[in-house]
């Protein structure tokens, strides 16, 4: 049963990061040649910053309703999904800040992120060792 989950966990990790690959392709394909008067990249920081606050919202919301209601949902696909999304929001925040392109405001935002995808990911490994 616990390989079954784990088998299925995989899958839906493997998709997920495929479609966010497929997706901020298609953003920077539609969005990077900003026509602002502020830059090339404007329009995708500002899709960014908000698209990394609904992902955070989202996070929270899908693990709430899972700690109090879906009991399982801990090893769904948008559970899975929103896992990959916050823990690589997290590491491109710290990449960039590293390497000078990114603000420390930007960069604390962003921690958020990856703290709840350290959540999630905790989440999953401790429900699939200790059913509760």
């Amino acid at each position: 049963m616990m390989e079954v989950q784990k088998k299925r966990i995989t899958q839906y990790a493997i998709l997920s990061l495929l479609m966010i690959v497929i997706l901020v392709a298609l953003l920077i394909i539609t969005l990077y040649p900003s026509k602002s008067p502020l830059g090339d990249n404007f329009t995708l920081v500002v899709f960014y910053m908000a698209g990394q606050k609904l992902i955070l919202f989202a996070s929270a919301l899908v693990f709430l309703l899972r700690l109090t209601v879906f009991k399982k949902l801990s090893g769904s696909f948008p559970y899975v999904f929103l896992l990959l999304i916050n823990i690589l929001i997290g590491i491109l925040a710290i990449y960039l800040f590293l390497f000078h392109h990114y603000t420390r405001e930007f960069l604390h935002d962003a921690l958020w992120n990856l703290l709840m995808g350290a959540i999630l990911f905790s989440d999953i490994t401790i429900n699939d060792y200790f059913k509760y």
